[in-house]
């Protein structure tokens, strides 16, 4: 069993702002330091920022992705009522549901499709319940937008998640770099001799036999199963 007060004691988004523009006032303090804006770097402050999905203490495997994004057509002003309680209650590690995407009540929803897509091969192993709290999603930077800029300057907020990251491999958990491995190497030196896991294809991310290099697949269905 891992230790949820880590988590609990040294996290930032319990301080987000109940309403739009979603943006800690340690990130907003650190860009403005240095004369720049959410805008500049695409941020979409509309809908709170999901720099995580699941737990450690229940999580199985982990997957580091760049960050959430976002399209006008099915993101703006889309979010119903139980989505965005579920996105809050993420944030705290307090979701019935940890990688509360696959949550069936947010069937239709773009994070569920997408999602379920790209987790199929392990939900027709394990199905969809099982999956949904053994698997872990950490963000490197946790803000919506269309198109990924990176700040000129590591926020607040990052340290957090790099930290889940480590305390992932202080407990040996199988890790899958799905984007970004040089942002991922550069933030979190630890990874350079981890025995990380990676994917064929980073544009089509999906987790698939096929896609996971080195035979790791099975390896994960293991991981999973326990």
């Amino acid at each position: 069993m891992q230790d949820i007060s880590f988590m609990q004691a040294q996290n930032p988004w319990v301080e987000l702002p109940k309403k739009a523009p979603y943006i800690l006032k340690s990130d907003l303090k650190v860009l403005n330091r240095y004369g720049t804006v959410p805008e500049d770097l695409g941020f979409r402050l509309e809908v709170p920022p999901v720099p995580y999905v699941g737990t450690l203490d229940k999580t199985k495997v982990v997957l580091l992705c760049l960050n959430p994004g976002f399209k006008e057509e099915t993101d703006l002003g889309r979010m119903g009522k139980v989505e965005y309680e579920e996105n809050i209650k993420t944030l705290t590690f307090s979701s019935n549901t940890p990688f509360y995407y696959l949550n069936p009540i947010l069937a239709g929803s773009g994070g569920y499709e997408w999602w379920s897509k790209i987790l199929r091969s392990f939900i027709a192993a394990y199905g969809m319940k099982t999956i949904s709290e053994k698997i872990m999603c950490i963000q490197y930077l946790g803000y919506h937008s269309i198109r990924f800029r990176r700040p000129p300057y590591v926020l607040p907020s990052q340290y957090f998640s790099f930290n889940l990251v480590r305390k992932a491999i202080l407990n040996k958990m199988p890790i899958v770099i799905m984007r970004s491995k040089k942002l991922w190497l550069e933030s979190v030196p630890e990874l350079e001799n981890y025995p990380y896991i990676e994917l064929r294809n980073y544009r089509r991310p999906f987790l698939t036999k096929n896609n996971i290099k080195n035979g790791n697949f099975d390896s994960l269905l293991n991981a999973l199963s326990l």
